[in-house]
């Protein structure tokens, strides 16, 4: 996912706007503070920034803009946004925080997957129970669990599949004990 398309979503959903003119996402950052980082970045990401500064004079937040700006205005990537983030006002590290979580949701889900399949196997040992047993008490198909469990097929399950698995499991330990 690319900054600038992860930023048209986020502007849209924190202004209500369906327009992302540079005019109007001023305008509404004079009223929804809360979108005023996630506006900056947008501006800033498709190069108008300073066309927007010049629309933005006499707002409240023009000049935090400006100082924002003056730190950022040498970065050309997002890896480069990321190393300024700690000289930025944290509300706009929260921004490059929201992007980074969503661009990197994949790997953290498989990464997620992963261990959680390593501790099924485990638990399946020790409580002596089939694949097939543990897909139905979770409520998930067969087929496809077996996939995860021994071919380690990761995309065959959701995250809330796997995490339909693991209450699951917790319901099979406090049957046993």
């Amino acid at each position: 996912m690319r900054f600038e398309k992860f930023l048209e979503t986020y502007v849209r959903e924190l202004t209500g706007q369906r327009s992302l003119r540079a005019n109007v996402l001023v305008n509404v950052c004079q009223r929804k503070e809360h979108a005023r980082e996630a506006c900056f970045f947008y501006l800033f990401a498709t190069g108008r920034m300073p066309m927007s500064l010049a629309l933005a004079e006499g707002k409240s937040y023009r000049i935090e803009w400006a100082e924002v700006y003056q730190h950022v205005r040498e970065c050309d990537s997002f890896d480069s946004l990321w190393q300024a983030e700690p000289s930025l006002p944290a509300r706009y590290g929260k921004v490059l925080r929201s992007y980074y979580a969503a661009a990197h949701k994949a790997q953290s889900d498989e990464r997620l997957k992963r261990r959680m399949r390593e501790d099924f196997v485990s638990w399946s040992s020790e409580l002596g129970l089939s694949n097939r047993s543990v897909a139905l008490k979770a409520g998930v198909d067969p087929s496809n669990f077996n996939a995860f469990m021994r071919r380690q097929e990761l995309g065959r399950l959701s995250v809330d599949a796997v995490q339909r698995v693991s209450r699951a499991y917790v319901e099979m330990f406090r049957e046993r004990a």
